[in-house]
């Protein structure tokens, strides 16, 4: 399998990069919650890598990609990361390597390095992203945070 591209999540095939192409229609009929389904007994922790803010003129985060950043965190949005990971939506498993019934931690990865290593982001930012994901229900962060995690 190749390696998942950033924003992305589990690959299905060889030719399929990022989770964005990865559909019912894979030869061998696997999906996305399938692809999770064979990894995910070997598992603790998924380190979400996010992106996207970069690229504007101001180094804050927009009030969109602050949104959708909290939002997949939040297992009580529909189709979130923790709502497939904790609920099984869509399928997804819902135990990992820390035993049946017992789901992926879900860990906000990178969501600054990029923007503050390249663009001078200030530190502050990646802080609150942090905590905003700790508040939403992150299982931990990396790139900065000032609330404990879980």
């Amino acid at each position: 399998m190749g390696a998942p591209s950033s924003d992305g999540d589990a690959t299905c095939s060889p030719t399929q990069r990022s989770a964005s192409t990865c559909g019912d229609d894979d030869k061998r009929g696997i999906n996305n919650a399938q692809a999770w389904a064979n990894v995910t007994g070997d598992l603790h922790f998924w380190l979400v890598q996010n992106a996207g803010y970069t690229q504007g003129p101001s180094p804050i985060a927009t009030p969109e990609f602050v949104r959708n950043f909290t939002d997949q965190f939040n297992v009580r949005v529909r189709g979130s990361l923790k709502d497939r990971f904790v609920n099984g939506y869509a399928g997804w498993p819902t135990s990992s390597a820390w035993g049946p019934g017992q789901p992926i931690k879900v860990i906000a990865g990178e969501y600054a390095a990029f923007a503050d290593f390249w663009r001078d982001w200030p530190e502050s930012e990646a802080r609150r992203l942090g905590d905003l994901a700790i508040a939403a229900g992150a299982d931990g962060y990396l790139d900065g945070g000032t609330v404990a995690v879980p």
